[in-house]
Order: structure tokens, then sequence, then C-alpha cells
């Protein structure tokens, strides 16, 4: 071998090694398993019944309580974001009424954390008339009063804000601009239990538990079952779904929609020990891989058609009426998925205008080192091909 094609050689195997690192960094960014389950960074703080919501492919979880146990400093207002790039939690500036079980809602920029609940100084459960919006472009907080005295829960739909009671069949938008609360259309069937808001379509879609069965509804069904409500905005107006029986009507469950951008559109239901998917076009139920650590009370939300599971608690198991207040942040990939997050904006994420300046510069290192060696390839057997022979 001669020195030309020693050199040779050597520049190859660099070439090689930069190449295998651009691939790693950028697998280690974006390959994602469908149908998995995955242990991602913790908060800063332990919380439970705390309120999430994503905004510019960020994930911001407010509030939530400590502890459970009828003291005024249980509740707290903290305030962390989660950029799933990094996989770190920011601490930002608290919310400033301390509380849980509050309706949590982003809109142009800012997030809308309406009613809830807190203790008193007698230890009694008390409903907060607060609503309390965060700036994000100015880390600071705006408060309101509001006419709803109640735990709440909340979606935009079509650029709208509806809120409805953590129980109950009321419905009402806010109009954040004129500060203004309108009552619509109350739901047209419910039976006293625990709602849950997704938006899909441009619908708002309401599920919740049947604690006792309900004789007006169009289907038979089984008492601690889900039944699913469509409230179509455009017309205020209610329709009915079936709901399944495969699900178990705990009070302590979450929902959230992917998009069909990167996973099937489907709406997915989870508790501590059940993974339910309802399918809103074909009106069908089916199952998926259970939340591996059982909780209660955690918050949930979807970003690029990923569920995140955050905080929450769960129950000891040596002293069955303990609770332990929990940080940790779960992510779901869910059946179906893509594996990566394509360069196309989302409805949960904006993409940057410019690369990130460090995988841009192994992009542009990684293309030169190629054509480079290409370059040398061709000139070693155009040499070889002119050097005579012995």
């Amino acid at each position: 071998m001669n020195k030309f094609q020693r050199h040779m050689l050597l520049f190859f195997f660099v070439c090689s090694l930069v190449i295998s690192a651009f691939n790693s960094v950028s697998a280690s960014e974006s390959d994602l398993v469908a149908d998995s389950w995955n242990t991602k960074a913790p908060m800063n703080q332990a919380r439970a019944s705390l309120g999430a919501v994503v905004v510019d492919g960020k994930i911001y979880a407010i509030g939530g309580y400590k502890a459970w146990n009828r003291s005024t400093d249980n509740a707290v207002g903290t305030n962390e974001v989660y950029d799933p790039a990094t996989n770190s939690w920011t601490i930002l500036a608290p919310m400033p009424t301390p509380r849980w079980g509050f309706a949590i809602v982003a809109w142009q920029g800012k997030i809308y954390c309406m009613g809830g609940s807190s203790f008193d100084e007698q230890g009694q459960s008390v409903s907060l008339r607060v609503n309390e919006i965060y700036d994000i472009a100015t880390n600071s907080w705006t408060t309101k009063e509001m006419p709803l005295e109640l735990s709440l829960v909340g979606q935009v739909v079509n650029e709208q804000i509806f809120v409805m009671p953590l129980i109950g069949d009321a419905l009402y938008r806010y109009d954040p601009v004129s500060d203004e609360w309108t009552t619509k259309t109350p739901m047209s069937l419910w039976d006293g239990s625990v709602n849950r808001l997704v938006a899909v379509d441009g619908k708002l879609i309401v599920i919740f538990n049947c604690a006792v069965k309900a004789p007006e509804m169009s289907n038979s069904l089984d008492p601690m079952v889900k039944a699913v409500m469509i409230y179509d905005p455009q017309t205020d107006t209610w329709s009915e779904r079936r709901g399944t029986d495969t699900f178990y009507g705990s009070d302590f469950f979450a929902v959230g929609a992917t998009t069909g951008l990167y996973a099937p559109q489907k709406i997915y239901l989870i508790n501590a020990t059940e993974t339910i998917v309802y399918d809103l076009k074909s009106d069908t139920w089916s199952t998926a891989k259970t939340m591996p650590p059982e909780r209660y009370s955690f918050a949930m939300v979807v970003l690029d058609d990923v569920l995140y599971i955050i905080g929450g608690y769960e129950v000891s198991e040596s002293q069955p009426n303990l609770m332990i207040i929990l940080s940790s942040t779960e992510q779901y990939v869910p059946p179906g998925h893509l594996g990566v997050i394509p360069a196309t904006p989302s409805p949960s994420a904006t993409i940057p205008a410019e690369p990130e300046p460090f995988l841009y510069g192994i992009t542009i290192a990684a293309i030169g080192l190629t054509i480079g060696a290409i370059v040398l390839i061709v000139l070693f057997c155009c040499f070889n091909k002119r050097k005579p022979k012995n």
C-alpha cells in the first residue's frame, strides 16, 4: 500500500466517524417506538392534580397540590416548562393563586388558568373565583375575576375557549379579548359524573363516567361506563356517541387526542391500570399498552401526537392510606406513530425558521466529506488506470 492509498483510507475512516456521529444525534433526537412507554426527566416540584398545556412545542405544568393534608399550604402555584428537545424542566414565574382542579387552556401565546380549588384555614375545601393569565413572552401573570366559582375543565375549539364544571352539565364560552362569559346550551346527557374534555376536528368532545346508569341514554350501558358527547360550536348543539364497558369508571382518568398528522387520529383514555382508545370516525373502542407505574390525579397532554403523563400520586404498598406525590414524566408513543417528527409544522409545535447551528454544522460537514470522498475515489481510479504495468 503506497502513501496515497494510506491517506485515502484514513480519510474514509474519518468520514465514517463523522457521518455515524451525525446519524446517532439524529436518531436520539427523533426516533420513537410505537406503542411504547418511556420515562423522561422529572419535574422540579412533585405535585398532583396539576394543570398542563402545550404551547409552541413545549409543555407547561402549573399548580396542583404537594400533599393531601387539608392544610392551606398544600396547594402550589409552581410553574414549569418542559422542552422535549433537551428533556429538561425549567422553573418559571409561579401562578399567583396556588390551587388545583382548574381549567387550563392556551390562547395566542398566553395560558389561562380558570377556577380551581384549595383549602381554607379550617381545612375545608373551597372553590375559587379566579382567572389568572400567564404571558409566556414576559414570564408574568395577570389576575381577573370570573363569575364561576368551581373546579373546571376547558378546551380551545376554533380559537374559542370553552369551559365546563368538573362535575356538571353546564357549558360556557369565554372571550379573552372582552373578558366576557357566555352561557351555551348545556350538555343534553349527564348523570352526575366527572367530565373530561378534548377538541377534535372543530368539535368539543366530552367523555364522562356513568356512576349511575342513565335511563334516557339511547344505548344500554352498564354502571361505571364512559359516555361520549359531542358539542358543535357552530350550531350550539349536542350529539351522543356510545360509551364502552371495557374501561373502569374511575374519576382519576385523563383524556387526550392525536391529530392524525404523525399518528392515526384517536382519543386516548388513560387511568392507573388501563389505556383505552376511541376512534371517533368509526365509533369503535380498542385497547393499548398500559402505563407502567400506577398513578392517579396526573396531567396529560399531547405533543406531536405523542402523549405525556405528568405528576400525580401513587399509593404506598406498605401504607395503603399514604399518597406518594410524584414529579415523574412518562411519555407514550401511540400505535401507528411514524417514529419520527417530520420537518413540517404541526398543531402543537412550531418549527424554527433556521436549523440548530450544531446540527446544521454537522450536516454540512457530513455532506462535504462525502463529496470529497467521491472525488478522491474518482481520482484514485484514474491514477491506477494511468499507472504503467510492470
